[in-house]
């Protein structure tokens, strides 16, 4: 009686085990196709990477002295100075790294996090995965770990939060912006704060010429900012005024459909929750 109550424990587990093992194959197949197509993909197949391979090949990796950290950060020197020993093709070499990492972070994270996986990735593959892996790849590995980190922030856990913010920097200098908004996030701030976000950046949209205008009437105040900050600020602020960066309308489809989803999912956020600890 006993090994017959046995057998039938392992044939309830089977069908669980089968059914996680199924979920484990298909997160490495799409995790496998994924780094493939953006690490493989052709140079100026997307927008950033003529520019990329430009600024990689033309790194002296003997030189140390020559690298420009206000420009990119310490980690895409590493990488392509990682890629130069490990590739006889170091732009190839650089990108299909930027893409294992950012990859396999976000596809890690969204096991981790998501009650619907398929809906998630499916989510990913529509929205971010374009933009991030293949084509604002220091960004995209930026903001994996910031995904990775959001259980630290539900936790509590400023520690290890603080940690991968650290190293989200090292990808990307924007990541700076994961400071304060582990703060806000932790503020227990009601659903009022999250409601007016969209109607400030908005009103910022509509009287983007003044804001402009204000920096570059004190634009001596950027020198207090850290070098890597005020280099950014300035480099882009250049690119708008020689009309570089092209114009965006909020009001299109796409953006108030985005917004309309933004707005359900505050309104019905109570349903939403679960536990990511």
């Amino acid at each position: 009686m006993k090994v017959q109550g046995e057998n039938n424990e392992i044939s309830k587990l089977s069908p669980k085990i089968a059914a996680i093992s199924l979920h484990f194959l298909t997160a490495i197949f799409i995790t496998l196709v994924l780094i493939i197509f953006a690490g493989f993909r052709e140079i100026g197949f997307d927008p950033d990477s003529p520019t990329y391979a430009s600024i990689i090949q033309n790194i002296e990796f003997s030189n140390y002295i020559y690298f420009n950290f206000a420009n990119m950060e310490p980690s895409f020197y590493f990488i392509t100075y990682i890629s130069h020993w490990l590739f006889n093709d170091v732009v190839r070499g650089t990108l299909l790294i930027y893409a294992i990492l950012g990859v396999t972070l976000k596809i890690a994270g969204i096991y981790r996090l998501s009650h619907i996986p398929v809906l998630s990735i499916v989510f990913y593959l529509c929205y971010y995965y374009p933009l991030h892996e293949l084509t604002q790849i220091r960004v995209g590995v930026a903001s994996a770990i910031f995904l990775i980190a959001i259980p630290d922030i539900a936790g509590h856990n400023c520690r290890a939060y603080f940690i991968k913010t650290l190293l989200a920097i090292l990808f990307h200098y924007q990541a700076v912006i994961m400071i304060p908004l582990y703060l806000i996030l932790n503020a227990k701030l009601g659903k009022w704060f999250y409601f007016i976000i969209p109607i400030i950046g908005l009103f910022f949209y509509l009287i983007n010429q003044s804001i402009l205008n204000f920096i570059l009437a004190n634009i001596a105040v950027l020198n207090l900012f850290p070098s890597f900050l005020s280099y950014k600020i300035i480099f882009h602020i250049d690119l708008l005024q020689k009309g570089l960066f092209d114009y965006i309308n909020v009001f299109n489809l796409y953006y108030l459909s985005a917004l309309g989803l933004y707005y359900f999912c505050i309104i019905n956020i109570n349903r939403f929750k679960f536990n990511i600890d």
